[in-house]
């Protein structure tokens, strides 16, 4: 048999766990000569686990070789404050409406939202019937339907709709060619309005 030292170091709180093993201070642990142990280190609320010293390094999982006798340190380190959460306000310009993922902003009806600090928050504006997207300001921009903002601090947002832009397109019909009854015929258009952007001639 050989020895397993455990020892944690630090400011912060934790337990270390394997096998039949469960170290909330420091531990001695008679282990089989040759056996292979697993550590784990679980931080207490409040704390985080920085890492191994020792028979291990780096803060993933530990594997000792118990060929001898080893030790091995945790180190637990206070958690610094958490970050209070962000809000995130829509400015909706003209008629249409903005979501979001993840959820929290549906604007028309909730054009405001908080969010954990640091989440990314994609946007989308969708322009009701015969209204059009202009574009966006303040925290995104460009014309794009979609944006994402990354909340590190409070951000407005104003999402930007207008009436569609009217153009004609002619629509030829195709009439009878002309004859001699008739030798003034000639070919009719119909003009038809669409809304949007024009589309360019092939």
């Amino acid at each position: 048999m050989v020895s397993l030292n455990i020892q944690r170091r630090g400011p912060g709180a934790g337990v270390v766990l394997g096998r039949r093993l469960l170290c909330d201070k420091d531990c001695t642990f008679e282990i089989q000569s040759g056996a292979r142990v697993r550590l784990t280190a679980e931080p207490a609320r409040g704390s985080e686990f920085e890492g191994w010293t020792g028979a291990c390094t780096g803060a993933a999982e530990c594997v000792v070789e118990m060929s001898a006798g080893e030790t091995v340190f945790a180190n637990f380190t206070r958690a610094g404050p958490e970050a209070p959460p962000v809000q995130l306000i829509i400015e909706r310009l003209g008629r249409g409406v903005v979501t979001s993922f993840p959820p929290g902003v549906d604007c028309g009806q909730h054009c405001w939202h908080t969010f954990s600090h640091g989440t990314t928050v994609t946007l989308y504006a969708t322009p009701i019937k015969g209204m059009e997207f202009r574009g966006w300001k303040g925290g995104c921009h460009g014309r794009s339907r979609e944006c994402s903002v990354e909340l590190r601090a409070a951000q407005m947002v104003s999402a930007q709709f207008a009436t569609a832009r009217r153009h004609h397109i002619p629509v030829a019909r195709s009439v009878p060619p002309p004859s001699e009854s008739s030798p003034g015929a000639f070919e009719t258009v119909e003009i038809q309005e669409v809304y949007g952007p024009p589309v360019p001639a092939p």
